[in-house]
């Protein structure tokens, strides 16, 4: 593999790709998760249930760092935070205590103590401080900050460092975006100079759409991503910055050319899709409450008309997660795979921090859309796409991960792994 530049066999355990080779357990449960302080906390633990029960490859080489380290004394603050992480993960997703049952139960699940972050909170706030990272304002923006902050934490790992970027590129955080920007202004002879400029955009993730028309009674999320794609005025000095080529065009053709100066406008089209599309929405008005604006969280996403051609596979997404807002708090509502019936109630999971209320699919949705600015509303989604050739190779250089960390120790006082016999 081009990313290994260690000197030892790199799979001397001879060990199957990742797909059968499982670490963490294959019945996935759903824990509550409450911290003792509140300082804006509720972002974080929204955010921490999305990635745990959705983002799996991410949450699975987390918890497979903490297994192999989890009696390594470690001094790097990057590391301690990673192992955290991973121990968290793990308990997020783990049977009830003296659960015996095969399959998850609803009074288990109310029954079962909330998980405690403390240790993950204390392991996070010197990563915060040394990566200058803010206190979020949302849910969206805990998600941001975390994703962040876990490529930053693996970047200084040996060996993997390369690997865990790649995986977090494919995962969420390298939604590339092609933007097209055309600038027209009137000459004096009555002309139009036109001027084009295309650069590409690394997009943020979650991608918030700022506005979406706040007098608008409802609209929806596929609706709101087109048209903020599509052309929107923009500030951009084509008098003084570059430009790719520019043309000159009848007077008839003058459409939104202005005399004063330049008429700049910009259009959006992703480059390359990811694994997993955050959308957040910008929801609350400047007093912190809820808008009157409804909008629909479709089950399906289809981005096929909003990509370049660059973009190859499946371009539909199905939404499989999401964070309410409801009275100052945000509350993750996640889908349960283990029920193929969206109208079974069990079959989404709302995680409040003290319990969790099985739901149906519909009243899901229901509350992602929000009632007219009264009670709970989305404003984060998650899709998952449909494209299952972008998930193979994420397994597959998760393999990559795990073999190393299966190859080899974590050594604090060098900067690469070294061999150790490994015994099953």
């Amino acid at each position: 593999h081009p990313h290994f530049h260690q000197p030892f066999d790199q799979n001397p355990l001879r060990l199957p790709p990742y797909t059968s080779y499982e670490m963490a357990p294959k019945q996935v449960f759903f824990r509550t998760l409450e911290a003792k302080e509140k300082n804006g906390s509720s972002n974080f633990l929204s955010a921490l249930q999305l990635i745990a029960h959705i983002v799996t490859p991410i949450r699975k080489g987390m918890i497979h760092f903490f297994l192999q380290n989890r009696n390594t004394s470690i001094e790097q603050i990057e590391w301690i935070f990673l192992r955290e992480l991973g121990r968290l993960f793990q308990a997020l997703i783990a049977p009830p205590p003296d659960s015996g049952k095969a399959g998850n139960d609803d009074d288990e699940e109310d029954s079962a103590p909330s998980v405690d972050p403390t240790a993950f909170f204390d392991a996070l706030k010197p990563c915060l401080t040394k990566y200058k990272k803010p206190t979020p304002k949302d849910a969206s923006q805990a998600v941001q900050i975390l994703l962040e902050t876990i490529e930053s934490c693996t970047g200084t790992l040996p060996v993997t460092g390369d690997l865990w970027n790649s995986m977090l590129d494919k995962a969420s955080l390298s939604l590339v975006a092609r933007q097209t920007i055309v600038g027209k202004t009137e000459l004096e002879d009555g002309e139009i100079l036109q001027r084009t400029k295309n650069e590409s955009l690394i997009l943020p993730s979650p991608y918030v759409i700022p506005q979406f028309g706040k007098k608008v009674e409802s609209t929806s999320v596929d609706k709101l991503l087109k048209e903020w794609c599509a052309k929107q005025p923009h500030e951009y000095d084509f008098d003084t910055k570059s430009f790719d080529f520019e043309v000159t065009i009848p007077v008839f053709a003058k459409g939104d050319a202005s005399s004063d100066g330049w008429s700049v406008t910009r259009t959006l089209h992703f480059d390359a899709l990811n694994a997993f599309l955050f959308v957040g929405l910008s929801r609350l008005n400047e007093k912190g409450e809820p808008t009157e604006t409804e909008i629909e969280f479709p089950k399906k996403l289809d981005l096929s008309k909003l990509c370049t051609s660059d973009v190859t596979g499946s371009k539909e997404y199905e939404l499989y997660g999401g964070v309410l807002y409801d009275d100052e708090d945000y509350v993750a509502v996640l889908k349960n795979s283990a029920i193929e019936d969206p109208e079974e109630e069990g079959a989404w999971q709302l995680m409040e921090s003290e319990e969790i209320i099985p739901m149906e699919e519909g009243d899901i949705v229901e509350f992602l859309k929000g009632e007219g600015g009264e009670g709970p509303c989305g404003t984060l989604a998650v899709y998952r796409s449909c494209d299952k050739s972008i998930h193979k190779r994420m397994d597959q250089i998760l393999s990559d991960i795990i073999i190393s960390h299966v190859s080899g120790v974590l050594n604090t006082k060098s900067e690469y792994y070294y061999e150790e016999v490994v015994e099953e």
